[in-house]
């Protein structure tokens, strides 16, 4: 039995990733709890727990600067929602008001969203379309994902078994006011009955918390190179902040942390990350090698 559940979303994504990088326990945000619904224009409201201070704050994924607090109302200035390019949108009652967060949820969900992106064409979604095709039809159009043809198979309307068809080749840019994707397969003869072309596309991004990791379209497998990945683009950037630009004293106060440090463990991370995403892309190439086929 594993800690988190099957059925993996990007909320849990993002918790990991945060999680890992906190070092499991070490360290911890201040938590409160929003007492009340609020919408995309309100500019105070009540919280109930630890005390929340000047500063910025994180409800969800918005970033928002706060003013003051009396007797745990936080009053934020007109231009304090959606801080640091953050999304201003409402918020429910219940929802977790993180204080000073190390590492917001905004920030380490652009950086899911970045190494989902970055893993193709290493790693890609597998989807297919299936056509049913005429005994003149030797050009079929594909959907707009289609990357890279991974097989085609055909069979008749009798309900034979499926053949592979082997002479084929893919066009990206066929002309668009005959075929709108722009993706057009050419069949080396018409091939009656139904069609079926499994593809190769860029994974899909995750765009709600509650949204499963299936929906990226990518092995279930390589969740871990995603939280890699991210926590890998991250943890070097908590050096910029320990660069010298206060008084002597608070320099001083800093040594302790080390310049450096963060670089070479996201360095580690790095390293992790490249090599469990060679282990996934090989599972993914020989599931799906390359098929031999004829061209037209």
């Amino acid at each position: 039995m594993t800690g988190y559940s099957t059925a993996d979303t990007y909320r849990s994504l993002i918790d990991e990733v945060i999680t890992s990088l906190q070092g499991y326990g070490e360290h911890h945000d201040t938590m409160a709890t929003l007492a009340v619904d609020i919408d995309a224009d309100t500019l105070s409201f009540p919280v109930t727990g630890p005390e929340i201070g000047r500063g910025v704050i994180e409800i969800d994924q918005e970033l928002m600067w706060v003013e003051s607090v009396e007797s745990n109302t936080v009053h934020i200035p007109p231009w304090g929602r959606g801080h640091k390019g953050t999304r201003k949108t409402l918020h429910n009652a219940g929802s977790m008001v993180s204080a000073s967060p190390v590492y917001p949820r905004s920030i380490v969900a652009r950086e899911v969203a970045n190494t989902i992106r970055a893993v193709y064409p290493a790693l890609f979604a597998v989807r297919s379309a299936e056509v049913m095709s005429g005994s003149a039809n030797w050009q079929i159009e594909l959907p707009d994902d289609c990357d890279r043809v991974l097989s085609v198979e055909w069979s008749t309307l009798s309900g034979y078994p499926a053949e592979i068809v082997s002479s084929w080749e893919l066009q990206h840019s066929a002309n668009t006011e005959l075929f709108p994707t722009g993706k057009l397969l050419l069949l080396g003869k018409p091939c009656i009955g139904n069609l079926r072309v499994c593809y190769a596309a860029r994974p899909s991004l995750l765009l709600y918390e509650d949204d499963p990791f299936t929906v990226t379209g990518l092995p279930e497998s390589s969740r871990d190179v995603i939280v890699l990945g991210a926590a890998s683009r991250l943890l070097p950037w908590i050096d910029t902040g320990r660069v010298p630009s206060q008084s002597v004293s608070a320099d001083l106060l800093d040594a302790k942390n080390g310049i450096g440090t963060a670089v070479s463990v996201g360095r580690e991370l790095r390293n992790n990350y490249k090599l469990r995403l060679a282990e996934e892309q090989a599972a993914l190439q020989a599931k799906y090698p390359t098929k031999v086929h004829k061209t037209r």
